[in-house]
C-alpha cells in the first residue's frame, strides 16, 4: 500500500498552510496524485513524491521567487522537456533567487 498524507499532514512536514495547499490544488499547481478532493469534507491524499513537489515549491517561495515565475519557468521546462512530467520532484534546481536553474550532467 502506498504511503499518503492528508493536507494537515503535509502541512506540518512542509511546514506550509494548508490554505496554500488548498490554493495549489484548485490552480493545478501540484495535484494530490493519491486521491483528490471530490467535495466539501473530503480528503486529498499526497504521496511522497508529492511531498517533495511541495518542498521545492516552498523552496523557490522562501528564495524570495514569486509564483508567476515558478509557474513559468514549469510551463518552460515542460515545452523543451516533453518526457519529464513532474519537473519539480524529477530534476534538481538552483536559485539566485531571481532565477531558476536545472542541474543537469552535460
Amino acid at each position: 500500500m502506498i504511503n499518503s498524507f492528508n493536507s494537515k499532514a503535509v502541512s506540518k512536514i512542509i511546514a506550509i498552510p494548508t490554505r496554500v495547499i488548498d490554493y495549489w490544488d484548485r490552480t493545478a499547481f501540484i495535484k494530490p496524485s493519491v486521491s483528490e478532493a471530490s467535495g466539501y469534507g473530503s480528503v486529498r491524499l499526497y504521496s511522497f513524491t508529492d511531498l517533495i513537489q511541495f518542498r521545492v515549491a516552498k523552496f523557490f517561495r522562501d528564495q524570495g521567487l514569486s509564483m508567476q515565475k515558478i509557474r513559468k519557468s514549469l510551463n518552460y521546462l515542460s515545452k523543451q522537456l516533453p518526457e519529464v512530467e513532474n519537473p519539480l520532484d524529477q530534476l534538481r534546481f538552483l536559485t539566485d533567487g531571481e532565477t531558476i536553474f536545472v542541474l543537469t550532467n552535460k
